[in-house]
């Protein structure tokens, strides 16, 4: 039982016996995995404790590095702990290293050249353009290719981790209804133009609207204490919520932390409003404009993303679904991939179609130098990669005040180097003058001050 006064929880008794079996330990974690990150009266955790008394490694590396409840499911040996913690490792080590690839500086730098060369023989008009954007485009496919296998390793985190939470996202099927973002009666018999001033003049009445109702589901997910919290506030089914809360399942599990040092399971980040020219070629390339008004929503926990999912269909009319996490192959960023109806207080006008993403963090950050390569490879002219170039903000300045940083302390450290040897000629001479004084050399007289 928890000792009420010391804030112990029968985890934290066990961790201070040195001859406590690791299985046991496992069986506590399976019950109440939030209970390893519990401080008692004197601010210990299971594992400080665990340390101090002192425990068998296995216990320290299971506490330490907890497995999906899941992956602990599975072990009935000491080996099948160790193999579920050595697993979890690897997976996280090859995670992490292939973020830390991402971006390839001599790759932006590559581009940025090959642009500058697809610049000049365009202004100049030189048939070379031609071959300078296919080898632009060739470059940038290499790193389309390069990041989508990095991705993979990303989404293999997600998706072995806890294979229960993530069969939340892998059962969300695609599909498409005749619903479509529809221009304003009176202006679909005029130019294309005109009907996309209509249609980001009406996004920008809708915006507010639809912020609105984002921040007040992302604020209950982030509020909310248990699974069963958010089901209760959007009024799920038995069965429904049976199908998130079976297993004790907790809503922040140490293994899906969106943020070190928050509670938050979701971020929010809304997309800046669409340029006229963009829409206007959108537009005549036949598409609708479904994404005037867009966010996306970040996540670290495949269980949280789906429980979101369950509850736009309960907020809005979903209108279509792409779930891209089905992808065989990561041609593209994968996400979930939403349109659906704001609520339409006006039976007699249209509908109104927004855009919701929900992805998960590590492939947020894989996506933001994916899209500028992706940009490239879409381009089908010149003047569509010359007009948005990709890399030319940032990265030379990047490298150049590298560089002038370096010369700075390059110059500094010279310097330095001149004060030391002068100190140290100075200490030289001094001792000199003390070993010629103590032989009872006549010191030279000292200069006269003029």
């Amino acid at each position: 039982n928890e000792d009420a006064s010391s804030k112990k929880k029968p985890l934290h008794y066990l961790c201070t016996r040195s001859n406590i079996h690791p299985l046991i330990i496992k069986v506590l974690i399976e019950a109440a995995p939030a209970a390893t990150l519990l401080e008692d009266s004197d601010h210990n955790t299971p594992l400080m404790l665990a340390k101090k008394t002192p425990c068998c490694q296995l216990i320290i590396d299971l506490l330490e590095t907890p497995p999906s409840v899941q992956a602990l499911k599975g072990c009935h040996t000491e080996a099948d702990l160790q193999a579920a913690i050595d697993e979890y490792r690897t997976t996280h080590a090859e995670n992490d290293k292939a973020l830390g690839n991402i971006v390839d500086m001599d790759a932006r730098m590559k581009t940025i050249d090959l642009q500058q060369a697809l610049f000049e023989a365009y202004e100049d008009g030189s048939p070379s353009a031609t071959e300078h954007m296919s080898n632009l485009k060739s470059h940038a496919t290499q790193q389309t290719d390069r990041l989508g296998r990095t991705i993979k390793t990303v989404m293999n985190k997600y998706s072995t981790t806890d294979p229960g939470r993530y069969a939340h996202v892998a059962d969300i099927v695609n599909f498409k209804s005749d619903i479509d973002q529809v221009t304003p009666q009176k202006y679909q018999s005029q130019s294309i133009e005109r009907q996309v001033e209509a249609l980001l003049l009406k996004a920008a009445w809708k915006e507010e609207l639809f912020q609105t109702m984002i921040h007040g589901v992302v604020d209950t997910f982030n509020k909310a204490t248990s699974i069963n919290d958010v089901c209760s506030s959007y009024k799920f089914e038995e069965e429904e919520k049976k199908s998130f809360t079976e297993g004790n399942t907790e809503l922040r599990p140490q293994t899906f932390y969106l943020e070190d040092d928050s509670k938050s399971i979701v971020r929010a980040k809304f997309g800046p409003p669409k340029s006229a020219d963009r829409a206007v070629v959108k537009m005549e390339d036949g598409s609708t404009l479904r994404d005037l008004n867009r966010v996306s929503l970040e996540f670290e926990d495949p269980l949280v993303l789906g429980l979101m999912y369950r509850v736009i269909q309960k907020q809005f009319k979903v209108t279509s679904v792409k779930n891209k996490f089905l992808q065989t192959k990561y041609t593209q960023p994968p996400d979930l991939h939403i349109n659906a109806a704001l609520p339409n207080f006006d039976p007699s006008s249209d509908p109104w179609i927004v855009e919701i993403q929900l992805l998960f963090r590590d492939i947020l950050t894989v996506k933001k130098e994916l899209h500028k390569f992706y940009g490239i490879v879409r381009a089908e002219t010149p003047e569509e990669v010359l007009a948005n170039p990709a890399f030319i903000a940032g990265v030379r300045e990047k490298v150049e005040g590298d560089a002038a940083i370096k010369t700075v302390r390059e110059a500094a450290e010279k310097e330095k180097k001149k004060r030391d040897e002068e100190i140290l000629a100075l200490k030289k001479e001094l001792t000199e003058l003390k070993e010629q004084q103590g032989a009872g050399v006549a010191l030279p007289a000292p200069p006269l001050l003029e």
